[in-house]
């Protein structure tokens, strides 16, 4: 499949060339970008700098505390993660797959596979086997600095001391031999270093990591620029996959604070409008539509865009935001599954071309992740709670999808109908899954800028967080998304703090209530944004929130026309033959409504096999007799897509025959697309 995908899907596109006044690079005394410059990389590249941005298959250095330092982000996160030793899940769908996670993957990952190819550069291998140790490292530390277990954190020490080992006397830390540098994906595996290396630098100060990472980026450095290698050329899918190192480099900075390192990511940026590069910027610019940058891959271009997010937080450079949301709307609007995630063919496609089934290859769990992160920067940067629903619809439904919820697989795509492909075997999606999972904890909770709290995601658990000088500790208890009551128990440890809490109410809600120490609050609780409570607070303060839980009906269009999909709050559902043992082929079921007022589902927990959600509803099944309209009515047994074919070889599909629609069994229109 990558080898296919290595091939340019359209033309290069010719863009014209963004300007931009002369900036200063910060001196160690002055470490702020003045706004409206440009950082120059030798006289030579100051003429030509433009502005572009990254690219590959990476994750953003979500959670800055601990590696950034603070004076060389000029933008400032509106909501900022919490420390990760102070967030706590429990049970519920999310504690649930993090431990799994932990415990089944992550502490199993085999140290040999990682490290083989860092070990024997002289004996061929996968091309991309570098980049599973710095995956690795990233989803590990930032979940051993949740759970602080000891065997976790061994193997953390263990690979480190591995890889560094490995590291040549000039910084190269790849798995190429001399004569193939810099060619394939050498640059991709240094990302990924980089990336592992400075998560594993922030939650452990271990300066050897540090100090491995300069070498890298001083290497890089040396290597790449006007009058040396062009990166764009060092990579595949038009220059999208070497110049993801963007963000990393630029991360280097934020934790050096050597200019350096942020002259060569502007060196990146700039280089992007020259020619065979992938113009992402000038490209989002002219035509609005991720499917017209470069050769529109998917995961790659949503990394550059988490780079790009990276550098608007050091420079404040509006461009690099406007034209990711610009990118971000084109997806939510054209590309984006019902169940929050994208691509087919590790592709963005056509407008609202969304195929469902296996042959199509959708929804690659790398592009997952990756969206995943593009959302989490833009909640941090802009407070704004539609990246919030996003990160909900793509967790609760693709994610833990792609996840066996044993957390020992995952699959690497994973389709609307069919059935599930978990592997363990080693490959870019097996290595990505558990990185966001990872992410959950950052997510769940976070601190505002003028002093608050924020509860973006509802599982129970709880939190520290000092707010104002003062800890406060908030408890959650929910069975949410099986219903939508969450109480919250806050608990100042001086007794009583002023601080405003936010909640999200999440925008597929019709409503929401809330009281506080049991008396309701006579305040608007609008769908698609945060409740606003700014009180004092005193130990023992309880917040109850409930959220309407509906069952609603969505009628597919464009390639489901005729079909509908049922969803539960958060969650989209789908009939899953190991639940329905009577229906060989669930793409033969029509509902028996037709809309969200006539659907009527009710829980059957008497069908559940493993904990999972079990909902029932009333509809037909079409056989070669006739159409599903003339077939007597049966029960349809519907469960969370994240838990739907679970056994890996029972069969699903989310989008079902509206009544009437379902041709007959023979007619063949009923196939996968």
């Amino acid at each position: 499949m990558r080898a296919l995908l290595q091939q340019r899907f359209q033309p290069p596109m010719k863009s014209k060339g963004y300007s931009r006044p002369e900036l200063k690079v910060p001196s160690k005394g002055n470490p702020l970008v003045r706004r409206n410059s440009v950082f120059c990389f030798g006289l030579s590249l100051a003429a030509s700098l433009s502005w572009g941005c990254l690219a590959l298959r990476c994750t953003a250095q979500q959670n800055p505390i601990g590696l950034a330092i603070a004076s060389t982000a000029r933008v400032k996160d509106t909501f900022a993660p919490l420390p990760l030793r102070d967030v706590q899940l429990q049970g519920g769908m999310l504690g649930t797959r993090f431990e799994a996670s932990a415990k089944n993957r992550l502490l199993n990952v085999d140290e040999n596979d990682l490290l083989d190819a860092f070990e024997r550069r002289d004996v061929p291998h996968q091309d991309w086997q570098g980049e599973h140790v710095g995956k690795f490292l990233h989803a590990a530390t930032q979940t051993w600095a949740v759970t602080r277990a000891p065997e976790l954190k061994a193997k953390l020490d263990r690979v480190v001391a591995r890889l560094l080992h490995t590291q040549e006397p000039d910084g190269y830390l790849g798995t190429y031999p001399p004569v193939q540098r810099w060619t394939s994906w050498d640059v991709w595996v240094h990302k990924y270093d980089l990336l592992g290396l400075l998560t594993y630098y922030q939650f452990t100060h271990d300066g050897a990591a540090l100090k491995a990472c300069r070498r890298i980026g001083n290497l890089l450095i040396e290597t790449f620029g006007p009058g040396r290698r062009d990166i764009n050329k060092a990579g595949y899918h038009e220059g999208m996959a070497a110049t993801s190192v963007l963000e990393p480099m630029t991360l280097l900075y934020r934790a050096t604070d050597e200019p350096k390192y942020l002259r060569f990511a502007h060196y990146i940026v700039g280089n992007y409008d020259a020619p065979g590069g992938p113009a992402i910027l000038t490209s989002l610019e002219k035509f609005k539509s991720v499917r017209r940058v470069a050769n529109g891959k998917a995961y790659e271009m949503l990394s550059n865009f988490n780079g790009l997010l990276e550098l608007y937080r050091v420079t404040g450079d509006r461009r690099f935001l406007d034209d990711i949301l610009l990118g971000w709307e084109d997806i939510v609007k054209n590309r984006l599954y019902i169940t929050g995630s994208a691509s087919s063919g590790e592709l963005f496609q056509d407008d609202f071309h969304l195929p469902n089934g296996e042959n199509a290859h959708i929804c690659e769990t790398c592009v997952t992740v990756t969206w995943e992160q593009v959302n989490l920067q833009l909640l941090r940067l802009t407070g704004e709670a539609r990246f919030a629903d996003q990160l909900e619809r793509a967790i609760y439904n693709h994610l833990l999808a792609a996840q066996k919820p044993t957390g020992d697989m995952w699959a690497y795509y994973t389709p609307l109908e069919g059935h599930k492909p978990y592997g363990n075997s080693t490959n870019c999606c097996l290595s990505s899954g558990p990185r966001g999972i990872a992410l959950l904890p950052s997510i769940a909770y976070m601190t505002s800028a003028d002093g608050g709290l924020v509860v973006n995601l509802y599982n129970s658990g709880s939190a520290t967080v000092a707010l104002k000088a003062r800890r406060v500790t908030i408890t959650q208890q929910t069975d949410y998304p099986r219903d939508g009551r969450v109480t919250l128990t806050l608990s100042p440890q001086a007794g009583k703090a002023r601080f405003p809490l936010r909640l999200r109410i999440p925008a597929w809600t019709p409503g929401a209530t809330l009281a506080v120490n049991g008396q309701p609050v006579a305040q608007a609780t609008e769908p698609g944004t945060y409740v606003l409570l700014n009180r004092e607070w005193r130990r023992g303060d309880t917040v109850t929130l409930d959220i309407g839980m509906p069952a609603r009906l969505v009628r597919g269009d464009h390639e489901n026309e005729g079909k509908a999909a049922v969803l539960y709050g958060p969650l989209v559902l789908a009939l899953d033959t190991a639940l329905n043992p009577d229906i060989a082929d669930p793409r033969r079921a029509a509902l028996a409504a037709d809309r969200t007022e006539t659907l009527k589902l009710t829980p059957a927990p008497e069908r559940a096999k493993a904990g999972e959600m079990v909902f029932k509803t009333e509809g037909r099944i079409s056989g070669k007799e006739g159409a599903a309209s003339s077939a007597p009515a049966v029960p349809l047994y519907l469960t969370p897509y994240a838990t739907a074919g679970q056994d890996g070889s029972s069969r699903f599909a989310v989008w079902l025959w509206r009544p009437g629609r379902a041709p007959a069994a023979d007619s063949g229109s009923a196939g996968s697309n």
